[in-house]
């Protein structure tokens, strides 16, 4: 019994550094990584020159510049506990200033580690905030799949999480959104010929009309004269502005965390 207890420990000793990083760490990545993700957030939400980002985050890797006092782009690389990959943050700076960042994690053409990893940081995030994001898929997209989370930041706004894959690379892309950005989601046209009004009203005039299984964006709701149904801004494929009434409509695209990458409904 002594024995075979040590050719297991044998067994295991060179198997286990074999498997993948994020399957062993999975269990943890939800608070460990999600947590050095926020606090970078943090950091950036608050910093606003390059010599506060340096502090925070270390020297960075400077990308093609329009010049030094015009726009600057600075990248940083912020290690990961839980994966092989790192957090890369990416900011712009206008005549010195922050002008607008990103986040980005890379999982190359792993895209369903991508997909098993973005779940786990959405739940890191659930237990920090205490707030339980719907995820919102939205088409016409050209991205193979493509997925939202929002949770609140103390700023106010929202931190926007998404997972994309095209052509199997799959990508985490993170950035704060304002208010409102999470209720965007995907309608689908339930009969022929609906028409998209120029107006939340039925007597407005018609921009166009919409042929039945038509896919299209609904970027505010209203409430109407009945409760059953909202109306919706959208925007068709052509750029067209209009709104729908919701009841030639149906909210698809919307899932919970646990069936994110279920196919659209």
């Amino acid at each position: 019994m002594v024995e075979m207890k040590k050719i297991l420990s044998i067994l295991l000793f060179f198997i286990l550094p074999a498997l993948p990083t994020f399957a062993a760490a999975s269990a943890d990545v939800a608070l460990a990584d999600a947590e050095t993700v926020w606090r970078a957030v943090a950091e950036v939400e608050k910093s606003m020159v390059p010599q506060e980002f340096e502090t925070a985050f270390g020297k960075p890797v400077e990308m093609q510049n329009m010049g030094a006092n015009v726009y600057r782009n600075l990248d940083w690389h912020i290690p990961l506990a839980s994966a092989d990959v790192s957090l890369d943050l990416h900011v712009g700076f206008n005549y010195g200033r922050k002008a607008e960042w990103s986040m980005s994690i890379d999982f190359d053409d792993d895209a369903d580690t991508g997909r098993r990893y973005f779940v786990a940081l959405c739940r890191g995030f659930e237990r920090i905030t205490g707030h339980v994001s719907r995820v919102v898929r939205i088409e016409p997209m050209r991205a193979d799949t493509s997925v939202t989370a929002h949770y609140p930041l103390p700023s106010g706004l929202l931190l926007a999480v998404s997972s994309s894959d095209d052509d199997s690379f799959g990508t985490i892309f993170m950035t704060s959104v304002a208010l409102g950005a999470e209720r965007v989601f995907t309608l689908r046209i339930l009969g022929d010929d609906v028409p998209m009004y120029e107006r939340p009203l039925e007597k407005s005039n018609v921009v166009r009309r919409l042929r039945k299984g038509y896919k299209i964006v609904s970027l505010e709701t209203r409430t109407s004269a009945d409760p059953k149904y909202l109306w919706h801004k959208v925007r068709d494929g052509d750029g067209e502005p209009g709104w729908v009434y919701g009841k030639d409509a149906t909210p698809v695209g919307i899932f919970d965390l646990d069936h994110a990458f279920d196919k659209m409904n």
